[in-house]
């Protein structure tokens, strides 16, 4: 009976909060390695001195918002990245073996690919993702605990100094700024927006980082008039986008997703956003231009 009240008592604590979120699922065992340091330079006290409220579950992070509403806490599912658990060291029959060591190797290399494409980020492209500190390998230095409330209204105070986590301005995303200022009658303030956003894609570009299958509506929010990438994961190096050509399909992909909206929501204003993407286009035309004389 006591083996029986310790087991539920374990798997209630692992079970954790009802959206699937749990201290367990974001605490790791990762050594820390020498690659994964960047220079903060950014003072982060203040920062982690306010409680952060749990918002969402995502493909690679559990999310939180800060007290204010204006900075995003993202802690890695690391459960996805060969993290060390009590089940891993449970031995297992030789036949099941090879693919137990195959799972682990495949989340080890998105460890690596992961941690790389936030690292890359963090150094070139700061300004057009919104991050304000990067937190990949555990330190001693923080000396801070940082108290995280749950749906359910629990909560844990976490050493953040013991965390691989990251911090990052809060967006609004996809079209609903968009749509919210066309509602109201603001069609300037809607197509800054949509020239935020083109802008944003054309930067990446210059700087030779790409998102291959860019979804406006999940992957990208509004700070102000400012657009930037809120999915880090999905930028990847491609200086071949560097070249006129190659900006200009990429831009021109980003722009039927506007257009699409527009057509589908707002018909009466796509000629003015059709407008806005030509002259962008031929910006970058006028560019080629120049590098050919």
């Amino acid at each position: 009976m006591r083996k029986f009240s310790f087991l539920l008592l374990f798997i209630l604590a692992s079970c954790g909060d009802s959206h699937g979120y749990s201290l367990r699922k974001i605490s790791s065992t990762h050594k820390p390695d020498p690659k994964w340091e960047v220079d903060n330079t950014e003072d982060i006290d203040q920062i982690l001195s306010s409680p952060f409220y749990y918002l969402a579950k995502g493909n690679n992070c559990y999310t939180f918002v800060s007290e204010d509403g204006q900075i995003i806490l993202k802690f890695f599912r690391q459960s996805h990245l060969g993290r060390h658990t009590w089940q891993n060291a449970l031995p297992l029959p030789s036949a099941l073996m090879p693919k137990y060591q195959e799972k682990m190797a495949r989340r080890i290399e998105k460890r690596m690919d992961d941690f790389a494409n936030y690292k890359e980020a963090f150094e070139n492209l700061r300004e057009e993702t919104g991050l304000i500190y990067l937190h990949l390998n555990r330190t001693e230095s923080l000396n801070k605990q940082v108290k995280l409330v749950y749906k359910t209204k629990r909560e844990d105070f976490v050493d953040m100094d013991k965390m691989e986590f990251i911090l990052q301005r809060r967006a609004e995303v996809g079209f609903a700024p968009i749509e919210q200022r066309l509602m109201r009658g603001d069609v300037d303030g809607a197509l800054a927006l949509c020239k935020a956003t083109l802008e944003l894609v054309k930067t990446q570009c210059a700087k030779g980082y790409q998102d291959t299958n860019l979804n406006l509506r999940e992957r990208v929010g509004f700070i102000g008039d400012r657009a930037i990438h809120i999915d880090i994961n999905h930028l990847q190096e491609n200086p071949k986008i560097k070249k006129t050509k190659a900006t200009r399909a990429e831009l021109t992909k980003v722009a039927e997703q506007l257009k699409s909206y527009f057509r589908e929501n707002h018909e009466e204003h796509l000629e003015k956003l059709e407008t806005l993407v030509n002259a962008n286009l031929k910006t970058i035309d006028s560019h080629r231009q120049l590098r050919r004389t």
